[in-house]
């Protein structure tokens, strides 16, 4: 519906509208990836992620995994910092069976300077969002609009195809399991 039927639109930058433009793809996707260099696990992004995840168990199944690709240098706080800030911020979905992986890239070996996030899915599926994963904490802030972008299948191909931790393991900093 947010699309009808274009490949981009503009949307609010709050958490249910940001999630709600992911919609469509979260209907069958049991696995989200977000690739965004800046997402931690504080409250303007980890909004997000639980709307992300109650969007998708309203349209359809329940989506049993995130997956976050973020830069190491962004975040660089010891491992345990950053699982208990994801258990407080995001405990109730925790604890109705979501899993969280957040893989930390060494971004000084890696390209990590972009502009765009993006949201992908195990079906294949993806969108870019023009100014990230985060609703931010001013509230006029989040009456502007931000792009959102259907990417076509290659491009999320390849994106899935660069960030394969086995692919490229030397470049990874760590990973954390939360569950």
């Amino acid at each position: 519906e947010v699309f009808h039927n274009l490949r981009e639109a503009s949307v609010l930058r709050n958490a249910g509208s940001l999630s709600q433009a992911a919609s469509c793809l979260l209907i069958e996707a049991q696995e989200v990836i977000l690739i965004d260099p800046y997402l931690k696990p504080k409250r303007p992004c980890t909004q997000l992620l639980n709307a992300l995840v109650e969007v998708g168990a309203k349209r359809g199944r329940s989506i049993k995994r995130l997956v976050i690709h973020m830069a190491h240098s962004q975040d660089p706080r010891e491992r345990q910092q950053v699982l208990a800030d994801y258990n407080s911020q995001m405990r109730e979905k925790i604890s109705e069976g979501l899993t969280i992986q957040v893989i930390r890239w060494n971004d000084d070996a890696l390209d990590f300077d972009f502009h765009a996030r993006y949201l992908l899915t195990d079906k294949k599926a993806g969108l870019r969002y023009d100014r990230g994963f985060l609703e931010p904490s001013d509230h006029d802030a989040r009456r502007h609009k931000t792009d959102v972008v259907c990417m076509e299948r290659a491009t999320v191909n390849a994106l899935l195809d660069r960030y394969q931790p086995t692919k490229e393991a030397e470049l990874i900093i760590d990973v954390i399991d939360i569950q």
